[in-house]
């Protein structure tokens, strides 16, 4: 088989589907699905990260359909060097004709496999100070606007115009973050994501702690703590002031790592993990696209 046949075998298998946008036809992958990234491929990522430069390259997918649904599992890390001009902010496959061809001939022998090529690349978050490179961390764990139109970038396949997710990789310590961005099904974003997960947990958290002041001495008792708090922040800021930052710069990492169904990202500490891509609108689709339009033509404007 060829690679127009698997991608017509998965179009028939269900596994990919079809829309169109301002009259172009493109081929995506079908939802809702679950993404695996087995063990192999954490584990391949982690060695393969460098704090002070970007990486890259191809994560290697191999789509599978059953009764249970779409399942999307990643194995094998392809690594591409980098030839930006910048490597410590940008990533770059490519820089002459004949690295293009090469980085081409990559992606179409896997689809010649039955394979789907998902190009990756990382932001790196070198510092010497812990709690800033946890602070660097959140940061870093998301796209730029450079990253967001480069999902708009198709996969040509004998005509077939193949867009896929892009994924983003971020490091730090044991923890690294996993995210799918673009490609029609997922936000070109995780802000609004990392906002959901966020107000999941804190209310979750208040819910808990209300039901555990449910009765006059256990209110009684928080009251206190929460005076206690106050205390110590006043009469001793030194201590409590960098404990608060801490604090603050750790807690959403933590967060994120316990998500207990993580949607377009997670947070693995080496463990497989597996990320929902949950059923979107076709009209939540084309306006992603339509942002992602806008966001390139002033990028494009500047440039």
């Amino acid at each position: 088989m060829n690679e127009k046949d698997w991608i017509e075998l998965f179009e028939r298998t269900g596994i990919l589907n079809r829309i169109e946008i301002n009259e172009i036809e493109y081929h995506h992958i079908s939802l809702p699905a679950k993404a695996v990234f087995t063990i192999k491929c954490i584990n391949s990522l982690s060695k393969k990260y460098k704090p002070n430069e970007e990486i890259g390259g191809f994560i290697i997918c191999e789509p599978k359909k059953n009764s249970s649904g779409i399942f999307l599992y990643f194995n094998e890390v392809h690594l591409i060097p980098n030839y930006s001009t910048k490597p410590w902010n940008s990533y770059s496959p490519y820089k002459s004709e004949e690295q293009r061809k090469e980085y081409e001939n990559t992606l179409h022998s896997y689809l010649q496999q039955g394979l789907l090529p998902y190009r990756f690349h990382s932001h790196p978050i070198a510092a010497n100070d812990y709690v800033l490179e946890k602070m660097h961390f959140l940061e870093q764990i998301d796209t730029s606007e450079r990253d967001q139109v480069t999902t708009l970038i198709y996969k040509n396949v004998k005509q077939i115009k193949l867009r896929l997710p892009d994924i983003l990789i971020v490091k730090e310590g044991g923890s690294m973050f996993v995210g799918l961005y673009g490609g029609l099904v997922c936000p070109y974003k995780f802000d609004d994501q990392k906002r959901k997960v966020i107000s999941n947990v804190t209310e979750n958290i208040s819910n808990t702690i209300t039901e555990w002041a449910d009765t006059h001495g256990k209110k009684i008792g928080l009251a206190v703590g929460t005076l206690a708090l106050i205390f110590l922040a006043v009469k001793y800021p030194k201590i409590s002031i960098p404990v608060a930052v801490t604090g603050a710069a750790i807690l959403p990492s933590v967060i994120y790592e316990h998500q207990k169904k993580p949607e377009y990202f997670a947070v693995t500490t080496g463990q497989q993990i597996l990320i929902e891509l949950p059923l979107i609108t076709m009209n939540e689709i084309l306006l992603n696209d339509k942002k992602l339009q806008e966001i390139k033509i002033k990028l494009d404007k500047n440039s």
